[in-house]
Order: C-alpha cells, then structure tokens, then sequence
C-alpha cells in the first residue's frame, strides 16, 4: 500500500492524503509520477506497479485505473486534458482521460 500526500505550495500544509493499492503486489513497488492536468482539476500517478491512476483535484477522488502491464516511465496529460498519455520500457499508450478508453497503442519491438 502507499499513500498520496499532497501538500499546498505555501507552508507545505498537507491538503489531504489517500492510501493508493497497488494493482501488482510487487515489494519495489513505487510511484514515479505525479502530474496535474493543465486546469488543475486532476492529477495523474503512475508507478512500477504498472498502473497510471487519474484522481479529482482537490478532492482526490478516484476517477480511473488504466493499467499498462509493466511499469509506467513517464505519463502525462494533453494539453486540453481530455487524453493520458503513459509510456513503459516498450509501449506507447494513449488514453481517454474521462473513458479511460485506449484510443491509440504503439509496441516497439525488443
């Protein structure tokens, strides 16, 4: 299990922590990412349990789970909000961030 604290820029106020499972129970398991969308209405995390996990800001409601099998290197909102795009060691994935529909996938091969 992990938790997600969040903190507010000034004075470092914790805002609100929620424990996240993790899909995998993996002992590594870690989360590398944190992005907010460019409207500050939701914020993405992602990690080596291979899931990228889009929550409500500032609520932090669970909105999806869009699970990329293998550990998530980088993942990141579009710049109107409406699509996630996550990466692992070799997939390339994009996402609907309201649906959590995959709307495009590129393997490369290794």
């Amino acid at each position: 299990h992990a938790t997600l604290l969040v903190h507010t820029a000034v004075g470092a106020k914790l805002v609100r922590a929620v424990r996240c499972d993790f899909l995998y129970e993996r002992d590594e398991s870690e989360v590398k990412v944190l992005r907010f969308s460019d409207s500050g209405d939701r914020l993405l995390s992602a990690g080596t349990d291979g899931c990228v996990r889009v929550w409500k800001f500032p609520s932090l409601q669970h909105h999806l789970t869009l699970d990329m099998l293998d550990a998530v290197r980088h993942a990141s909102f579009d710049a109107v909000g409406d699509r996630v795009l996550a990466l692992t060691d070799n997939v390339c994935r994009c996402y609907s961030a309201v649906s959590g529909k995959m709307v495009a996938s590129l393997v490369c091969p290794g």
